[in-house]
């Protein structure tokens, strides 16, 4: 509506004005301050407003000019707490991914060149076995929680009460 109404009066401070809130409010600051600089130039160079009116519009126009500046401060730090946010997220969704994985950082079989146990080789071989229990002791326990699911659906339970008369 405001650049009809420029395409027809192209020194319409009212519709410049209205322009500038609405590409403000579209993150566009850099197009709302050139259509407010331009309605202050308007507003100076016209002869058609009196001296009293002329300049309580600019000082209107600095106000805004102010807003802008306010709202694309607050529209730049939303930007960054939002990047720090999705930032975080994804440093605790990848944490979450990897976090749950073991690292193994010993070796399987220590060599040695008489092939030949050494005692660092026993305590790993003691680790290792430990490890294999206890994902051997998981996969147990896993299954008996499958199979328990599989027949409480295949046999539901009747719940029903008991009649005290």
């Amino acid at each position: 509506m405001c650049d009809q109404a420029l395409a027809l009066d192209p020194n319409s401070t009212k519709a410049l004005m209205q322009r500038a809130k609405a590409k403000a409010k579209l993150s566009n600051f850099d197009d709302a301050r050139a259509d407010i600089s331009r309605a202050k130039e308007v507003a100076l160079t016209s002869t058609s407003s009196l001296a009293g009116d002329g300049e309580q519009l600019v000082e209107r126009l600095d106000k805004q000019l102010e807003d802008i500046t306010r709202l694309e401060q607050r529209h730049k730090y939303s930007l960054q707490q939002q990047r720090k946010f999705q930032k975080k997220m994804m440093r605790e969704a990848v944490g979450k991914l990897y976090g749950d994985k073991k690292e193994v950082s010993r070796p399987l079989v220590a060599a040695t060149p008489d092939c030949s146990s050494s005692p660092t080789s026993n305590s790993s071989a003691a680790l290792l076995s430990r490890d294999f229990w206890i994902t051997g002791i998981a996969w147990v326990i896993t299954m008996v929680v499958n199979i328990v699911s599989v027949f409480s659906r295949l046999f539901p339970a009747k719940w029903s009460k008991v009649k005290t008369s």
